[in-house]
């Protein structure tokens, strides 16, 4: 299944017609680490997927378990979390402290979820991710997912719009000796560093994404 996984993401993004650029691939670590990225699209799972080696674990909201043929892989494969339970959240957490310490990377989207209103802004970063890099002693890596808010932003329509799906990779950030003290300064350094290359991309860069304003942040 996860063979089928990475072959149905390589196969889409031709088939959907959008090009894929990566920068910063020798960012990637040979350990095992803890990928922190923006969120403003479905197409960002795929897309990670066809970009990141190794074929890390995500941690997803559960209604991603229900849309057709990738909710089934999804379920599978990576970590579903039910974020309106206490339950379900600290199974998930377990579940992917588990994950990590048996070598596979793990994805987090650390601002919770897609905030629709604010693309191509950004949320505040919850400390969950932070907390178990801490814990486990692995690097964080962000990662900035630069246009698909525009692609297929998060407005009912599946019909992706044209355009590069890029991504930006940067360097890992240690995490050793570092105290649950810690999160605060590094949740800020992760936060700022997505948000700085968030609005490069998209107010400086191609005219194609410029929004006219000042990226939100909520």
């Amino acid at each position: 299944m996860q063979v089928l996984n990475t072959i149905w993401c390589w196969l889409f993004f031709p088939m959907a017609f959008l090009k894929v650029r990566t920068v910063g691939k020798n960012n990637f670590p040979k350990e095992s680490c803890i990928y922190i990225s923006n969120h403003g699209s479905f197409l960002d799972i795929p897309l990670l997927t066809y970009v990141l080696p190794g074929f890390p674990a995500f941690m997803g909201k559960s209604s991603l378990g229900k849309i057709p043929v990738f909710g089934f892989m999804f379920r599978n494969l990576h970590i579903v979390v039910d974020r309106h339970s206490t339950r379900g959240r600290a199974k998930a957490m377990k579940d992917t402290l588990q994950m990590l310490k048996a070598g596979r990377s793990v994805v987090i989207f650390a601002e919770g979820g897609i905030h629709h209103s604010i693309q191509p802004g950004l949320a505040p970063f919850k400390d969950g991710a932070f907390s178990m890099a801490i814990q486990t002693g692995l690097p964080i890596v962000p990662i900035t997912i630069c246009h698909n808010w525009f692609i297929l932003p998060d407005d009912g329509n599946w019909l992706p719009r044209n355009g590069l799906c890029k991504t930006v990779v940067h360097e890992a950030i240690p995490t050793q000796n570092l105290s649950e003290n810690d999160i605060p300064a590094l949740k800020e350094k992760c936060h700022d560093i997505i948000r700085v290359t968030l609005i490069r991309e998209n107010e400086h860069g191609n005219s194609k994404y410029r929004t006219g304003r000042i990226l939100a942040q909520v």
